[in-house]
């Protein structure tokens, strides 16, 4: 089981390889109840409705992308269908509460009343009935009356990304409802209803709607095995000669049992929530001698040199989550790493401020294709002979404030696969494309006004090396000279990503992944590559 960090993210195709994707939330720690909820956003963080709210007791998104599963008390668990979201909504944010108890609260934690003890909270990610990932928020870092956001799943071109945060609202509900643009009312606590002060009787309304839903659901005398979702994604249980009710979850045991050793055959992916009685979470029990989880190993951002680089997903395609193996072209034959000499010169530096934004455009007879076009369409352009690698300039020729554009690769079966840049404000932007083996570029061209669409040599990008800093905005493309680490600032309100590419065109995987305004400083590889930089807002890289 992965074990993620604040901070990471990966296509969430790695989290699902059975075809479902399980969310699950809870607290570890006497003395708090956690309520855990998952928001549906629109482009800009703008909160899509209340019917786009849903919590433990707040069924599903009326497309059925986010549904509600039954889960013992202290739990929270989703089932997540991005094929079933609707073109709209561009973020699911999953937040967390804890409700403080008081006297008469009658908080069932654990199974019997305990000292208050720091509350830790651990998000699950499952799929096809096994755990594969876990972020854990360290104890007092949420304490009870505190809010988080601790997990996002964002649309990044034709696919879905998941990203693990840890961001903690100390001001509790009204600061998340303001961080957020969501009215308080329309947050999917049952907390809020009854008191959004968080006081005593909040925890109390809390737990009695938890009671009074296990007062018709018994304790079963078995636990009950969890059932991966078999339904095809975005069509309803029931409809795809599959049993309709969703896969329930058994109730805590209300007394302490010995601990057993969870067995997968007898409890599923969830066994670690079974058999213990000293938390709300129930630690999982493990063989002596053998550490609850393997530890951590440090994070490396790069490879050695001579080790491949790990693979990233693609989008999701219409049949299902792509298998490990699928790509969207034959594999290449191996090509050792260019030496820094065979790239062109990079540029003397010029004098002055920096440009604010990508290069002007080379002339037209540096292109080695270019195609016009109106709306949404397919093109297809020629490469120079011999090439790997083209950049791809998107230029739109009716520029339209607030609108955005995309550019993907249509791979051998006719289907989008990767992004290859994004365009927003009616602005000029850049990206880069493998070149297929019949040296035909073939792209999915989504904008509302008129373009052009180009492909240039490589070679026009500009370069990053010791003693440069480049300064840009929007979409854009930098060769990184290698060696060193590469400084980024991001002064603007939206999403940040950039990626790396290799001399044939391939990403080597996302090196950086935010939200809004930023600072990093990222160790690079010693071979050059380039950089592929998403965004809307104004950037800075530098070599240090």
């Amino acid at each position: 089981m992965r074990r993620l960090a604040p901070g990471d993210s990966a296509h969430v195709g790695e989290f699902a390889p059975s075809g479902d994707l399980v969310v699950g939330m809870a607290a570890v720690g006497h003395g708090a109840v956690l309520q855990g909820g998952c928001l549906g956003l629109q482009e800009g963080w703008r909160f899509a409705g209340a019917q786009y709210a849903v919590g433990p007791m707040r069924g599903a998104f009326p497309e059925g992308g986010v549904r509600s599963l039954s889960s013992p008390i202290g739990e929270t668990l989703f089932a997540i269908d991005p094929r079933a979201l609707p073109p709209h909504l561009h973020h699911l944010v999953f937040v967390v509460h804890l409700v403080a108890p008081g006297p008469g609260s009658g908080l069932p934690v654990g199974g019997a009343p305990g000292p208050q003890m720091p509350a830790s909270v651990r998000v699950r990610l499952a799929s096809g009935g096994v755990d594969t990932a876990h972020l854990d928020l360290p104890a007092g870092q949420l304490a009870p009356g505190r809010s988080g956001l601790v997990l996002e799943i964002k649309r990044h071109g034709n696919g879905w990304w998941l990203g693990a945060l840890a961001h903690v609202y100390a001001g509790g509900l009204a600061q998340l409802s303001g961080e957020l643009g969501v009215p308080l009312n329309h947050l999917p606590f049952p907390t809020v209803a009854a008191d959004p002060t968080n006081s005593t009787g909040g925890a109390a309304a809390y737990v009695q709607a938890y009671q009074e839903r296990a007062a018709q659901n018994p304790t079963p005398s078995a636990p009950t095995p969890y059932a991966p979702l078999h339904t095809p994604w975005g069509v309803p249980p029931g409809q795809a000669g599959q049993p309709g009710p969703p896969p329930q979850f058994p109730v805590a045991p209300a007394a302490p049992v010995a601990p057993v050793p969870p067995s997968p055959a007898e409890y599923g992916p969830f066994a670690e929530l079974h058999g213990s009685t000293t938390t709300s979470m129930r630690i999982p029990q493990l063989p002596p001698q053998q550490p609850p989880y393997p530890p951590q190993q440090p994070a490396v951002p790069y490879p050695q040199p001579g080790v491949p680089y790990p693979q990233t997903g693609g989008p999701f395609p219409q049949g299902g989550i792509p298998a490990p193996q699928a790509a969207p072209y034959p594999p290449a034959a191996p090509y050792p790493p260019a030496p820094v000499h065979s790239l062109p010169p990079s540029p003397p530096p010029a004098h002055g401020p920096q440009h604010m934004g990508a290069p002007p455009a080379p002339p037209m007879s540096g292109a080695a294709a270019r195609q016009d076009g109106h709306g949404n369409g397919t093109i297809a352009l020629a490469a120079p002979p011999g090439a790997r690698m083209v950049l791809v300039e998107f230029t739109p020729t009716d520029a339209r404030p607030d609108s955005t554009a995309s550019v993907d690769v249509i791979d051998h079966t006719g289907r989008s696969g990767s992004a290859v840049l994004d365009s927003h404000d009616g602005t000029r932007a850049l990206g880069i494309a493998p070149v297929p083996a019949d040296g035909q570029c073939r792209f999915r061209v989504r904008y509302r006004g008129s373009w052009s669409v180009a492909l240039l040599p490589v070679g026009t990008v500009r370069s990053l090396g010791p003693g440069l800093r480049l300064r840009g905005r929007g979409s854009d493309v930098v060769r990184w000279d290698g060696g060193g680490s590469v400084g980024m600032a991001y002064d603007g309100d939206s999403m940040f990503t950039v990626e790396t590419f290799d001399y044939s065109g391939r990403s080597r995987g996302i090196i950086a992944d935010e939200l809004d305004y930023c600072r990093l400083q990222i160790p690079m590889p010693p071979e050059p590559c380039y950089l592929r930089i998403t965004t809307e807002g104004p950037w800075t890289l530098s070599y240090g």
